[in-house]
């Protein structure tokens, strides 16, 4: 048999259903699209000017604040006595627990969110005007701290992954005895879980269901509750 007639004999042995099996040969890419070609021009000049934002003095940030009617706005403490505050809590002698969270966002990259240089400050009114007049840092070198809760002779400070006992045994506004009640908090994932303002008292729930305090009697100065417990519940 000839060459040719192999080759023929060969071509017919092919069925329908494998010539549709045969893959198609690859087709010709399109052209990429220009999507620089609409993007504007290099430079845009400005027409007109934006003017910077005013900054307001504390007492004019306070008459800008809208409040439903009936409500008042009193400003209680401002800059340089608190320095970044993120979190607040009152004791029942009327002093005010402040959390400075010093290190977040001081640029765009946050540099210095890793140096513990947060801290809680306790605020005093020692002429009963409404203002703040009287400071001490209650706690400080603190990484990132995000809650604060006044208990007792002192407060529970959230400084993840700890919850912190603070107590001031000695009555001078610093901490200088300390307990960690809890060891995992705000570690169940997402971002890192903020703290209640609610008092003290029965059962305290922070966002995210990730951590719960329980003190078993209303907080004293001159009576410290129980030890509080943390139990972690999961995000």
């Amino acid at each position: 048999m000839p060459l040719t007639g192999v080759a023929l004999s060969l071509a017919t042995l092919t069925s329908p259903a494998q010539e549709a099996a045969k893959p198609n040969p690859p087709a010709t890419a399109a052209p990429k699209e220009d999507r620089t070609k609409n993007r504007g021009p290099e430079s845009v000049e400005l027409k007109f000017k934006l003017p910077p934002p005013p900054v307001l003095s504390p007492e004019e940030a306070v008459k800008a604040i809208k409040v439903a009617k009936g409500f008042k706005v009193q400003l209680v403490a401002a800059e340089p006595m608190v320095e970044s505050p993120v979190a607040m809590s009152w004791d029942d002698q009327g002093r005010l627990y402040v959390v400075e969270m010093r290190g977040y966002m001081n640029d765009v990259n946050g540099a210095g969110e890793d140096q513990p240089i947060g801290r809680i400050k306790r605020l005093e009114d020692t002429d009963g005007d409404g203002r703040m007049d009287k400071y001490t840092v209650f706690v400080d070198k603190l990484l990132m701290p995000r809650g604060v809760m006044a208990l007792g002779n002192g407060a529970i400070v959230a400084e993840p992954p700890n919850l912190t006992f603070y107590h001031d045994t000695d009555g001078d506004g610093v901490a200088d005895k300390q307990e960690v009640i809890g060891g995992s908090y705000g570690t169940a994932g997402g971002s890192r879980s903020t703290w209640p303002t609610l008092p003290p008292g029965a059962w305290t729930t922070s966002s995210g269901a990730l951590a719960t305090v329980s003190a078993s009697v209303t907080a004293r100065a001159s009576s410290p509750p129980s030890r509080p417990r943390a139990v972690a519940s999961g995000a």
